[in-house]
This record gives C-alpha cells, structure tokens and sequence, in this order.
C-alpha cells in the first residue's frame, strides 16, 4: 500500500479524533511553503493553527504537504468546510478548517466548540418540546369556556415553595 493509500486513511482518522467526520473521496494533496517571514496575518493564521496544539515557527521556509478533505457535517449550504492537515516528513504539524468560498479559517478547538454548543441547542430544543407537549396534560387543559391557570403557584417570599390549587 502507498503512502498515499494510508495518509487518506490517516487522515480520516485524524480528523475524527476531533469528532470531524471526511468525505474520503474529497482527498486531496498539494504542497505549501510557509515563509519565512511573517507579516502580522500570518502570525494571527499561525495562532489558528496553534489551537490544534501545533505551532508552525519551527518550520519557516520549509516546504509541506498540505491535506485537505471536506467535512459534510460541518457544511451548511452553500458554504463547503474543508479540514486542512499540514504534514512535514509524515508528521502532522499544523491543522484548521477552511471554508469555501469566503476564505475564513478556523481553528479545531473553536469547531469543536461551535459543534457542541450546536448539539447542545438542538439537544435543548428536542428537551423544550417534549416538556412543552407533556406538560399540557388532561387534568391541566383548559376546560372549554374558561380560562387556563396553571396548577402550581410560586409565592414571591423570601424562599422558593409551591402551592399547589385545588
């Protein structure tokens, strides 16, 4: 098996580490040099990529490989979001996600982020709606000519208790 045969798998796996699921056949490789000499937006990138826990400093003037692999769950209509992997002599040294077509680059630790507050709100919702429908019960619906009150009062006091109507 090639080297490149296994990297497609490695990246896969690589990327998953960071709970990123790839579109394997979207794999593609291309080679990069990182300059030399930093201007202040290649330092900011450079902090990017210092989220995934690598720092390109070490290889100024070197050329890498430069990875790269759609991630579906994380594209949202016309937006495409690519995980980026740089790798120099088989090692990973720099990662972050690239959307197409504005450019914007992020990093893994903010994707992560983004995700789980993502799930965390669906999650809610899902939670919300199941409260909202069983809170609704026979004996609390509104009987028909009269008006809804619910059957738990919380009295304003210095602490919190509940009386309930009869």
């Amino acid at each position: 098996m090639a080297f490149r045969d296994v990297f497609h798998q490695d990246i896969q796996t690589w990327f998953t580490g960071y709970g990123l699921d790839v579109d394997a056949a979207t794999i593609a490789a291309d080679k990069v040099k990182i300059p030399r000499r930093w201007d202040d937006s290649f330092s900011a990138f450079n902090g990017v990529v210092q989220q995934s826990g690598m720092d390109l400093a070490r290889y100024k003037g070197k050329t890498v490989e430069k990875w790269t692999a759609l991630l579906p769950a994380v594209s949202k209509g016309d937006t495409r979001s690519y995980g980026v992997l740089l790798v120099y002599k088989k090692k990973a040294v720099g990662a972050y996600l690239l959307e197409k077509p504005s450019g914007t680059v992020t990093g893994l630790k903010d994707a992560q982020t983004a995700m789980a507050l993502q799930e965390a709100t669906e999650v809610s919702g899902k939670i919300s709606a199941a409260i909202g429908a069983s809170a609704m019960t026979r004996s609390s619906a509104p009987r028909a000519g009269r008006p809804w009150r619910p059957r738990a009062r919380i009295s304003a006091g210095t602490g919190a208790s509940a009386t309930t109507k009869s």
